[in-house]
């Protein structure tokens, strides 16, 4: 179990390849760490996305190091705006070579990023929670796709089941709009 901080100044934030202790690292310590910096959101960040934190190509190379893989996430809130996150230990399977339809929730200019979902009710879950200018984008084809997360959170509504939200990380070969 790692702790998923919410309030950590950007400032003090170390890509995790930066870590003195990367080099040692298992691939599962390294997928765990890549896992742990994509879902943190930073203090002023106003959720601007992994991408904008540190540049892709950093990105890229960490996540090529480790191979592709699946992980899980649980959330459970530890203390008012604070989450420790369980993590399996990911599993690592050769990278597909095709993929179903991913969909994602972005303004124009962020239709290319990396965040993905193979479900079009997740997407329009998103999207009708955003405000500003988003749309649902389609990607058919991607030119490498690193891993998957499955996200467990629990429904803030007691009795009710645990939420799934399902990323897949990846850089899209082609991005369309969808026809709504």
């Amino acid at each position: 179990m790692f702790a998923l901080p919410s309030t950590v100044p950007l400032a003090q934030a170390v890509f995790p390849s930066d870590q003195p202790d990367w080099t040692g690292m298992s691939v599962h310590g390294k997928a765990q760490a890549l896992v742990r910096e994509w879902l943190t959101l930073y203090v002023g960040e106003q959720n601007a996305g992994p991408l904008s934190r540190w540049p892709a190509d950093r990105w890229a190379a960490a996540f090529n190091e480790t191979g592709f893989f699946l992980a899980s996430v649980m959330y459970t809130e530890a203390e008012a705006g604070d989450w420790d996150v369980s993590f399996e230990l990911p599993i690592f399977k050769p990278r597909p070579t095709t993929t179903d339809r991913h969909f994602r929730v972005a303004s124009p200019k962020d239709s290319t990023r990396w965040s993905w979902t193979p479900h079009l009710d997740a997407a329009r879950s998103i999207v009708a929670s955003r405000r500003g200018i988003h749309g649902i984008w389609v990607c058919d084809d991607f030119d490498t796709i690193w891993c998957e997360i499955v996200q467990l959170m629990p429904h803030p509504l007691p009795g009710r089941p645990v939420e799934m939200f399902v990323e897949t990380i990846g850089k899209p070969a082609t991005v369309k709009r969808l026809g709504v």
